[in-house]
């Protein structure tokens, strides 16, 4: 348990939170600087109790190597201290929190949440990677999802006295443990982080360890983090787009178990969103008609998978933030048939700024090797030697793709960007 009392803390990493962090413990009049260990600053450690670093960071930076060597130093993450601070000043009291964090759905999950909850006439406040939402009202695009933002947005409610009956936090790599229920969409296409000395899933996971008293929503149920407030669930496809869950789910005070079905055409490329969307609804004590009726008129969010017209050409516009590049097998698997793709542009790649993770190059070579596009337009300089057409961005990658395609021919936007 992190102590203020009597303590001070070196926070590393100012660009990923840490001025955040170090701002709100000046709120509370705890002695603490800022570390940027990308910048080889000389490093002076005495007087500190605390070193506060990132899950991402690599334990080679000798901010790391030297807290480790320290007898008196203990070394906490940013997760960790946002929920220290969130709970000594206050932030959770009379507020239902929801944390979400995983590989992809998290967004969709949130947005999902946000419709069912507004159908209940609740006031609900949202903060993911397209940003700060409020009862549907947009208050800031793409908003930053590292754990200690999750601070600043409760300054912002709290200072401009909004109302706030559930906040859902969208937060990479982990949870801080503010929420209850706590959700993992999802540990697929796994990457390294730390200087390649962790998984991502490895971390995401720990974080959850901690928290047996909560409702923990787990997606991938081959995940072991032991059973105390773990859900459980199956799904069973019946045809013709019916679907059917059975769920059960135990934390302390809380048992509920059933089944429900729903119909959903695009359920094979939400799967992770809506299940989880599914559990969390269910653990809030909503009821199932309106769970139902959210589900079954689900087509897409924009910034997620959405069909449109461009122009005379059939538009699937699924670039976003959150894209990983097996997302795009599933949109092909589930949108075209036989000789369907030789009818379609596909505009691919990412916005060389604002996106934490890259597109994977290796799986995106092979990808595009698989199948028979009509074209191909890349967007970034990573991905230039994939095609004849290579654009900065994905503005411009779709007024070329316009040109490649015939009026009634689809084009596939897939650009890992924010917007």
């Amino acid at each position: 348990m992190i102590e203020f009392q009597g303590k001070s803390f070196l926070i590393a990493d100012p660009i990923h939170g840490g001025d955040i962090l170090s701002r709100h413990l000046d709120s509370i009049d705890v002695p603490n600087e800022t570390y940027n260990p990308y910048n080889c600053e000389e490093l002076d450690l005495k007087g500190f109790d605390y070193l506060a670093a990132p899950v991402h960071l690599s334990p080679d930076f000798p901010v790391i190597k030297e807290s480790k060597k320290s007898s008196r130093i203990e070394i906490v993450n940013h997760h960790d201290l946002t929920r220290a601070i969130a709970l000594k000043k206050g932030y959770t009291e009379g507020i239902k929190v929801i944390e979400i964090t995983g590989t992809y759905g998290k967004t969709t999950t949130s947005f999902l949440l946000k419709e069912t909850l507004d159908k209940e006439k609740k006031d609900t406040l949202i903060n993911n990677s397209l940003g700060i939402f409020y009862n549907g009202e947009s208050l800031r695009k793409n908003s930053s999802i590292t754990p200690a933002f999750i601070l600043e947005v409760f300054d912002g409610f709290i200072t401009n006295e909004i109302d706030v009956d559930y906040f859902i936090s969208e937060v990479s790599l982990g949870v801080t443990g503010i929420g209850d229920p706590l959700v993992l969409t999802s540990t697929d296409n796994d990457y390294e982080i730390a200087g390649d000395n962790k998984k991502a899933s490895d971390v995401k996971i720990r974080s959850f360890k901690r928290f047996n008293e909560k409702l923990k929503i787990i997606l991938d149920q081959s995940t072991k983090i032991g059973s105390m407030g773990l859900s459980n669930f199956d799904v069973n496809s019946k045809g013709n787009n019916l679907i059917e869950v059975g769920y059960e789910l135990n934390k302390f005070g809380l048992k509920r178990k059933g089944r429900i079905s729903f119909r959903n055409r695009f359920f094979s490329l939400f799967r992770e969103s809506i299940l989880s969307f599914i559990l969390v609804a269910l653990s809030l004590g909503i009821k199932e008609e309106t769970i139902l009726e959210v589900i079954e008129n689900f087509n897409g969010f924009k910034g997620r998978f959405n069909r449109k017209k461009l122009n005379g050409r059939q538009y699937l516009d699924n670039s976003s933030s959150g894209i990983e590049i097996e997302d795009l097998r599933r949109i092909i698997d589930f949108e075209f048939e036989g000789t369907e793709l030789e009818n379609t542009v596909l505009v691919i790649g990412e916005n060389d700024r604002n996106i934490c993770e890259d597109l994977d190059y290796g799986k995106t070579n092979r990808i595009l090797k698989e199948y028979s596009f009509k074209d191909i337009v890349t967007v970034g300089n990573r991905f230039k030697d994939l095609s004849r057409h290579n654009v900065k961005d994905l503005s411009e990658g779709l007024n070329v793709a316009q040109e490649l395609a015939e009026p009634q021919e689809k084009i596939i936007g897939f650009v890992k960007c924010r917007r």
